[in-house]
C-alpha cells in the first residue's frame, strides 16, 4: 500500500472515531439529563450516593473522551504534513501511535458500556 492510500485510510478511520466520540458525547448528555431527573425526585441518602458516583463517573468519561479527541486531532496534524513529504524523507510509517489511539478508544467504549449498564440498573432501582 502506498503512502497516500495509507494516509487516506487513516483519515477515514479518524473521521469514524470522531463520529463515535460525538455519539458518545450526545449519549452522555442524555444520561446526565436522566440523572438530573432522578435528583429532582429522590432525596434519600443512598440515592444521593449513587447520583454523586455517576456524576463523577460521567465527568471522568467526558475528560477521557476529550483527551482521546485531542490525540486524534494531534495525529491528524502530524499526518497532514506527511501528505507531501520533503525529498528523501519517509512519508508515513508510524502505525504504533495510531494503534495506540485505537486501543484507547476501544477501552473507553468498553468502560462506557459498563458504566451505561450500571447506570441503567441504578435508574431501575431509583426511578
Amino acid at each position: 500500500m502506498d503512502d497516500r492510500t495509507i494516509i487516506n485510510t487513516v483519515a477515514i478511520e479518524h473521521m469514524v472515531w470522531l463520529e463515535r466520540l460525538d455519539a458518545f458525547r450526545m449519549e452522555l448528555k442524555n444520561l446526565e439529563q436522566r440523572l438530573a431527573g432522578v435528583a429532582s425526585r429522590r432525596h434519600d441518602f443512598e440515592a444521593r450516593q449513587g447520583m454523586e458516583h455517576f456524576q463523577n463517573q460521567f465527568l471522568i468519561q467526558r475528560i477521557n473522551m476529550d483527551e482521546v479527541r485531542h490525540r486524534i486531532h494531534q495525529r491528524e496534524d502530524s499526518v497532514a504534513w506527511r501528505v507531501v513529504p520533503a525529498p528523501g524523507h519517509e512519508c508515513f510509517r508510524d502505525g504504533q501511535e495510531h494503534d495506540g489511539i485505537k486501543r484507547e478508544l476501544d477501552g473507553l467504549m468498553k468502560v462506557w458500556d459498563d458504566l451505561r449498564s450500571d447506570f441503567n440498573r441504578y435508574l431501575i432501582k431509583w426511578s
